[in-house]
């Protein structure tokens, strides 16, 4: 969600992520509900925000002390499990991707939480993974594809 606001994509397929996006983001920041990221987002979105120039002053989208973000550090459990989403789900999903998921899953499990949504702008993921995630109660799909029980 946060790339699509920094590469302002207001018009992909008629969609702009941009309003979707930030509307699950100033939901959270209302407190009807916390983001979880990985340590990974941190860098993809320095590297699509700031790169090359970024000199570590700007502070604007330092998501890890937002409020209503939690942001989760990808340690050797997580590492491990996401290389058995790599290999169980339907085809063969990117690292990057795999941690995104791997975090969620341990998230879940870690709280105890029935179930999960995952959102992302990634309909490919959704594709290759939704079917083997929902088994642990982890839902894949889009942010404007559903909206959430934010009671």
């Amino acid at each position: 969600m946060y790339l699509a606001i920094f590469n302002n994509e207001r018009n992909i397929d008629g969609v702009d992520r941009v309003y979707h996006s930030r509307y699950y983001i100033e939901e959270a920041e209302r407190g009807k509900f916390k983001i979880l990221a990985s340590t990974l987002v941190i860098s993809e979105i320095y590297r699509i925000f700031k790169a090359p120039n970024y000199n570590g002053n700007d502070n604007h989208w330092n998501i890890w002390e937002w409020d209503f973000v939690e942001i989760v550090d990808v340690d050797i459990k997580i590492a491990l499990e996401s290389v058995k989403l790599m290999n169980n789900c339907h085809t063969k999903i990117r690292p990057p991707d795999s941690i995104h998921l791997a975090t969620a899953l341990h998230y879940k499990n870690l709280l105890n939480l029935s179930d999960l949504d995952f959102l992302t702008w990634d309909d490919i993921l959704i594709h290759k993974c939704n079917e083997y995630m929902s088994r642990f109660n982890l839902r894949l799909s889009t942010p404007r594809s559903r909206k959430l029980n934010l009671s």
